[in-house]
């Protein structure tokens, strides 16, 4: 009996190990950020030079803010409306949709960051979900050469949050299926991601080391029958 235990004991410890490395490989650093308004001030001249080309026309008349935009349906909505639309179109691939607002420019910045953790990835909340009931998020972020990337997010805890490999100037627009109203009926935001939760990293990547627990202790079993372990 004593040299069955140990054999599955040997199995759980090794299968729980393995899942916690991988955990720990592929689960993105959570820091702090350091959020301030978007000026030129704070910018070089290759991430200016950017915002200026692709997002002029929610550049402030002193050429030093960028200012966000809500539909309203005025001429100056529906310019910045169908300028935001083409942005996700060429710069994320993401077409299909009505209404696209502008709803932050940001520089985000954030301490203590080691090189490790920008290669695996900072998680930093952004935002608050706005109570517009935008139905999909694009976060896009200015590399310090002036390069424009898109920034995989999601929606936890009523925040808007996204990965990045580097921090410096952050844009988020909001999509929307349908101009609508600007507050949903019941306050509260609808559509695909927002207002939802998703999974948290840690406790999907627990699920899969559970999973694979089990499946080690059955084949254990297994095997030690098969072997006819004696008593």
């Amino acid at each position: 009996m004593k040299k069955k235990i140990s054999v599955l004991l040997a199995t759980l410890v090794l299968t729980l190990a393995m899942g916690t490395s991988a955990m720990a490989a592929v689960s993105p650093y959570i820091v702090a950020p350091e959020i301030v308004e978007l000026e030129k001030g704070n910018m070089n001249n290759a991430e200016y030079d950017t915002l200026f080309k692709v997002f002029g026309n929610w550049l402030a008349a002193d050429g030093r803010y960028w200012m966000s935009s809500v539909w309203d349906g005025t001429d100056k909505a529906v310019q910045q409306n169908n300028a935001a639309l083409n942005i996700v179109k060429t710069y994320a691939g993401i077409t299909g949709w009505e209404r696209a607002d502008v709803i932050a420019f940001m520089n985000v910045g954030a301490k203590n960051v080691t090189a490790e953790m920008w290669k695996a990835g900072v998680q930093v909340s952004l935002m608050d979900v706005p109570a517009v009931g935008y139905e999909k998020y694009v976060v896009l972020h200015v590399k310090s050469d002036g390069a424009l990337e898109v920034i995989p997010n999601k929606v936890e805890g009523g925040r808007i949050i996204g990965t990045f490999h580097s921090l410096s100037p952050v844009i988020v627009i909001g999509l929307k299926g349908n101009f609508g109203t600007n507050t949903p009926a019941n306050g509260t935001t609808t559509g695909t991601n927002a207002g939802t939760t998703a999974p948290k990293t840690g406790e999907q990547n627990m699920a899969v080391v559970y999973v694979l627990a089990a499946a080690c202790l059955m084949g254990a079993l297994v095997y030690v029958n098969r072997k006819k372990v004696t008593l």
